[in-house]
């Protein structure tokens, strides 16, 4: 009895020492799952689930990634809070990015354009949580050590997130001409519609349009210019021609709005 005393007391003692560690010093964090969203038209998002594994809230002021690639680290970020979010005691949350245009890597001759996906695969995630970061190895990473030694010593990479904003919408990569179509109302006044389109789509044969003009979800033409999808509009749908403004821009356009108006 008195050894079956003893293990019990032992028992006892583990399992408060165990649930002392976990309410005051662990600070084990888990990725449940992880995704990219890429629609054809707006930036591209990407979202994780994390779960607290400890007894105690822990807040996030942000999250970044570590990627090996060849002889170095690759270091986005993922995510950023003004307002720091918590994560409660054994509870999970979706961390989730803005939309994103691309994202580039300059310390290449020259710069690569990288998928969001090739980076969080394999990645070793750190977590901004307040002057302690918490790292999080999903794929037990052989690197971490190193990872860990690469962000003391800021000896990575950075990548560089570009956004592409029109109209208040980031669009995505792919997104080369915007469309502004003025309609008449009953009342006289005019409406605004703003349609953004993918130029030489279906192998260069179309325009995808992001909304429909007229019932029309594509336009029978490359869209190799302005003055062609404008005259194509107008040919299916009858819309005088200064009711139409189409301009056309290349992968490398900053943010802004069109600076073209109606005549």
């Amino acid at each position: 009895m008195a050894i079956i005393g003893l293990l019990a007391d032992i028992a006892v003692l583990i399992l408060t020492a165990y649930t002392l560690y976990i309410t005051a010093f662990s600070h084990k964090v888990e990725l449940i799952s992880s995704c990219v969203n890429y629609p054809k038209f707006e930036g591209y998002r990407s979202a994780m689930t994390l779960m607290n594994k400890s007894l105690h809230a822990i807040p996030i002021q942000g999250v970044f990634l570590l990627k090996q690639k060849k002889d170095c680290f690759k270091f986005i970020q993922y995510v950023t809070y003004s307002d720091p979010i918590v994560i409660g005691s054994w509870s999970m949350c979706r961390i989730e990015t803005d939309a994103i245009t691309s994202i580039r890597d300059w310390n290449e001759k020259p710069p690569n354009s990288i998928m969001l996906d090739d980076i969080v695969e394999d990645a070793i995630i750190g977590i901004e949580s307040g002057q302690r970061i918490i790292w999080v190895n999903p794929c037990k990473n052989k690197h971490l050590r190193e990872a860990k030694r690469a962000y003391k010593n800021n000896n990575f990479d950075s990548l560089t997130i570009h956004k592409t904003t029109m109209y208040g919408l980031t669009i995505s990569e792919a997104v080369n001409c915007v469309i502004n179509i003025r309609l008449k109302e009953i009342n006289n006044t005019y409406v605004l519609h703003t349609v953004f389109g993918i130029a030489e789509y279906d192998k260069g044969k179309s325009v995808l349009l992001s909304d429909p003009i007229c019932g029309y979800r594509t336009l029978p033409c490359p869209g190799e210019s302005e003055e062609e999808i404008l005259k194509t509009i107008q040919g299916l749908t009858n819309i005088p021609k200064e009711d139409i403004v189409v301009e056309k821009f290349g992968k490398n356009t900053d943010c802004r709005t069109s600076s073209k108006v109606f005549t």
